[in-house]
Order: structure tokens, then C-alpha cells, then sequence
């Protein structure tokens, strides 16, 4: 019995860290992760689900990470959002939505719309981002 304490305690904490480990992935089988669909060429859906531990602004931050890494690998100077939430909803099965982050059993999963484009970003448009910016400023690790 004494073995297997000391074979399970270890076994325990790697498992542990391993689930804090890498929370910036491409999800697999609809996980934990990034995934994003085209609707046209220069517009997707970004979705980025959590889990139990991650909050909503970390997963609205990652979101929106895979969206400036989106724009820079297609080559467009920057993008913006389309449709983004700017109040909080609650719905009647009780999910709750705030900026784009909805949460689902105590999991947030943050979908924003993207359109991207080329040229200056333009100033009237405070929803304009710039991808490089945001690549330099989210530490994902």
C-alpha cells in the first residue's frame, strides 16, 4: 500500500500540471482550445473554448490571439471585429454572455467574428486591431 502512495502522489501532480500546461492549442474533437471556420476569405469565426480553470478574459485574450495570428499568416495589415457583444446577456438555460465569452458549465468559449483587411488601420473604427501588436503583447505560454 505504501508503494503505491508513492507511485500515485507523482502520478498525480504530473496530471495536474500537465491539464495547466499549453492552454494555447488548436482543440481537438471539440476541446479545449482554438478552432476557427472561413466564412469568406478575408471573414472567420474564431472560437476558443477554456476550461474549468481559465477565466473569461483569458479565454476572450486567446481568442483574440488566434484571430491576429489568423490575420498575419493570410498577409492582411489588420482586422476587426464584426458582431462583437458589448453587454452582458444571460439566457434562460443559464449560459452567460459578456463581450463575446459565453459560458457554458463553468467553461468559458469566446467566438468572435473577424474581418480582415489590408492597408492603414483605420482610426475611425476602434474595433480595427493590429495583428503584430497583439502577437508582441499576449504572452500565451
Amino acid at each position: 500500500m505504501k508503494q503505491l502512495k508513492y507511485f500515485l502522489l507523482p502520478l498525480f501532480l504530473l496530471l495536474l500540471l500537465a491539464g495547466c500546461a499549453n492552454r494555447y492549442r488548436p482543440a481537438s474533437n471539440g476541446g479545449y482550445g482554438y478552432s476557427e471556420q472561413a466564412i469568406r476569405p478575408d471573414v472567420f469565426l474564431v472560437k476558443f473554448q477554456g476550461n474549468s480553470s481559465l477565466r473569461r478574459e483569458e479565454a476572450r485574450e486567446l481568442a483574440l490571439y488566434r484571430a491576429a495570428e489568423l490575420t498575419a499568416e493570410r498577409g492582411y495589415d489588420y482586422f476587426y471585429l464584426i458582431d462583437a457583444e458589448e453587454t452582458q446577456e444571460i439566457s434562460p438555460w443559464g449560459a452567460s454572455s459578456y463581450n463575446g465569452v459565453e459560458m457554458q458549465g463553468g467553461v468559458p468559449i469566446a467566438r468572435l467574428k473577424i474581418h480582415m483587411s489590408d492597408g492603414d488601420i483605420p482610426e475611425e473604427n476602434p474595433r480595427a486591431l493590429d495583428p503584430h501588436f497583439l502577437l508582441n503583447f499576449y504572452d500565451v505560454d
